[in-house]
């Protein structure tokens, strides 16, 4: 693979770039490109928070059911210049509906994507770890031998589009329901997982059992 910029450490072939560079000027880097060595890619809030030894085993994420109302806004603007267009009717009033609907889809579209972007949940061989929000931060973790229960709802619309809400309770503590979550049951089944494995949880696989009534 062949990159048209050097970009370390993510191009795979940095390697070979490096020794090209170092034969090129007789083993010294030139200081542009010592530069651009030395930007890394930022790292996540989780990445940062690892401690020696704790390993990532499942990263959840928000779905994207939360982004339907904006989307519906956009196709809404889409059909209004349609119609304007290949129903000639060609008015400002069909254009200024249009753009009244693309704003509206702009300001419901570009908060639910900050929100995703901005929304952390981990599940590692210690922990698990949930952290929203730029600059106020609001940040929960759970270790693994607090964990006592871990509760999904789904509602049709859910099942079938496979999202939910979570909520993990913990021993004096706990996450706050954890609303339109991307497959649910997948995360669920990683922190049931990683706690059983835990030597100190003995009462963990009784105390995770799925309630009546929920998914």
């Amino acid at each position: 693979m062949r990159c048209s910029v050097p970009v370390w450490p993510v191009c795979p072939c940095d390697g070979a770039v490096a020794r090209v560079f170092a034969q090129s000027y007789n083993g010294a880097v030139p200081t542009s490109i010592a530069w651009v060595k030395k930007a890394e890619a930022p790292m996540s809030y989780v990445q940062r928070v690892l401690q020696p030894g704790e390993v990532v085993r499942y990263l959840g994420s928000l779905h994207w059911y939360t982004y339907l109302p904006g989307l519906l806004c956009m196709l809404a603007a889409i059909v209004a210049i349609a119609w304007a267009q290949l129903g000639a009717h060609v008015t400002v009033f069909w254009h200024v509906v249009a753009a009244l609907f693309a704003i509206v889809a702009l300001f419901l579209l570009i908060p639910e994507w900050f929100t995703w972007w901005t929304t952390e949940i981990a599940v590692t061989n210690h922990r698990i770890i949930y952290k929203a929000g730029f600059v106020r931060r609001n940040t929960v973790e759970i270790l693994m031998d607090k964990v006592e229960s871990v509760d999904v709802d789904q509602s049709i619309m859910g099942r079938l589009l496979d999202y939910g809400t979570v909520t993990v309770r913990g021993t004096g503590a706990g996450f706050e329901p954890l609303k339109g979550i991307a497959r649910p049951i997948e995360l669920r089944t990683n922190i049931i997982g990683v706690a059983s494995e835990n030597p100190n949880v003995a009462h963990v696989p009784s105390a995770l059992q799925n309630k009546p009534g929920k998914a």
